[in-house]
């Protein structure tokens, strides 16, 4: 089962705002976010890397330049985001936000949420496939 969960999000990553779906009169993305939960040492590791290694040719490179970890606040999220669609922008695809975000810890994301109001907001906007952006007083 882990596999094939790990596989679907990595796939829903990977097409990421091509494929949409009617919610409502909205169209959002098709996404996949997913947890494993299970005790250490119980193959959630294991399932991750089997999904990888299914995966990875069908994929082309995109496991390889947008799988990341280590999103500590709303902001670093939306920051990463932005270094991508920057470091995308004249590819001849264009731009491209898509992100696969691998958390090993999810106690650790729990205690980021606590210290980042705007984290949670952010994931939300990000699951709808709205528009995200860091504000300051100055500028966004």
């Amino acid at each position: 089962m882990g596999v094939y969960v790990a596989a679907l999000s990595m796939w829903s990553a990977a097409i990421g705002g091509t494929v949409k779906v009617s919610s409502r009169g909205n169209a959002r993305p098709v996404v996949l976010w997913s947890a494993l939960v299970a005790g250490t040492g119980r193959g959630k590791g294991t399932a991750l890397r089997a999904a990888h290694h299914v995966l990875d040719k069908s994929l082309g490179r995109f496991l390889t330049t947008h799988t990341t970890s280590g999103i500590t606040s709303g902001a670093s999220m939306v920051n990463h985001l932005w270094e991508q669609q920057e470091a995308t922008a004249e590819t001849e695809h264009g731009r491209d936000v898509r992100a696969l975000v691998v958390e090993e810890e999810w106690s650790e994301v729990l205690r980021r949420v606590k210290r980042d109001a705007s984290f949670t907001t952010k994931l939300r906007a990000a699951w709808d496939g709205a528009t995200i952006r860091n504000t300051t007083k100055e500028e966004a």
